[in-house]
C-alpha cells in the first residue's frame, strides 16, 4: 500500500468513526428517559466535544496535506532536473 493510500484510508476511517459516534449519540439521546433540559445540556456538552474532535481531525488533515504537497513539490523538482 502506498503512503498516499494509507493516508486516505486513515482519513476515511476517522470520518466513519465520527459519523458512527454522532449516530450512536443521537440514538442514545432519543431513547434516554430524561427531561428536555437534561437532554439539551447533554447535547450541548456533546457538541462541544464533537467540535474539539473535528478541530483535531482538521489539524491532522492539514498536516497530512502539507506533507503530501511537500513531497509532490520535491518530486516535481526532481522531474524537472
Amino acid at each position: 500500500m502506498t503512503e498516499h493510500n494509507a493516508n486516505n484510508t486513515i482519513g476515511t476511517g476517522v470520518a466513519l468513526f465520527l459519523a458512527g459516534a454522532f449516530i450512536g449519540a443521537g440514538v442514545a439521546l432519543l431513547l434516554a428517559p430524561q427531561s428536555g433540559a437534561a437532554t439539551r445540556m447533554q447535547l450541548k456538552e456533546y457538541a462541544g466535544r464533537a467540535k474539539e474532535s473535528m478541530e483535531s481531525a482538521i489539524e491532522e488533515g492539514k498536516k497530512t496535506l502539507e506533507t503530501v504537497v511537500a513531497k509532490c513539490e520535491k518530486e516535481a523538482k526532481a522531474f524537472r532536473a
